[in-house]
């Protein structure tokens, strides 16, 4: 296989309140809430600056809860990406396993979605906590420029030039970072990785590149 990564450089996911921004109560669904659906007490409270806001519903002033919330959460890696071959073939890859490669499995559970639903007035249910992208993200890297695995191609790349159509969400410019993506097949724990294409910068939503 082919492992795709995406990299961040100057994103400073080590950082004490970053990481401590977070409720891992909250991200393992053991957390409760009152009959009118407010979170019980101490809950959603380590999420701290990013826990809840206030909205004003009917005239009245409703504070709304982050769900997944926290530093970490809400500054999710959301580019997307789309590989194509030469003949304009989508490559087929996938993300189930990469929680797992990272040592995540198990961690994180998410509220059913009849419950999402029926409180969605009373939470932001902005994202599934149990989605393995999400899972990846929320392990802090150890030093501000990082790689993440985002994708594994099962049946690997053949030689040939391929385009890469890039969704670009993700902000870098305030924190003067910039993003990338690397293609290797190298696994996860390899000590040896071979770079098929090394590390690309994307100021543009679509790149041309070349596996030999």
């Amino acid at each position: 296989p082919v492992y795709f990564y995406y990299t961040l450089t100057k994103f400073f996911q080590n950082h004490r309140r970053y990481v401590a921004s977070q409720d891992p109560v909250q991200y393992r669904d053991k957390w409760t809430v009152d009959a009118a659906g407010v979170p019980s007490t101490g809950s959603f409270s380590g999420c701290w600056p990013l826990e809840s806001y206030t909205e004003s519903i009917a005239g009245k002033e409703e504070k709304i809860y982050y769900y997944p919330c926290g530093l970490g959460a809400l500054s999710f890696f959301n580019d997307t990406f789309l590989l194509q071959d030469s003949n304009s073939n989508v490559v087929p890859w996938t993300k189930e396993g990469i929680s797992s490669r990272a040592g995540l499995k198990g961690r994180y559970a998410s509220q059913s979605e009849a419950w999402l639903k029926q409180n969605s007035g009373r939470y932001n249910c902005w994202h599934n906590v149990s989605d393995e992208d999400f899972m990846v993200w929320m392990r802090p890297a150890a030093s501000p420029d990082f790689w993440k695995l985002h994708r594994i191609i099962p049946n690997g790349l053949k030689a040939g030039t391929y385009r890469l159509s890039i969704n670009v969400n993700f902000p870098v410019a305030s924190f003067r970072g910039t993003k990338g993506f690397v293609l290797t097949n190298a696994n996860t724990f390899g000590t040896d990785r071979t770079v098929r294409i090394v590390f690309v910068p994307w100021p543009a939503a679509i790149l041309k590149i070349s596996v030999v």
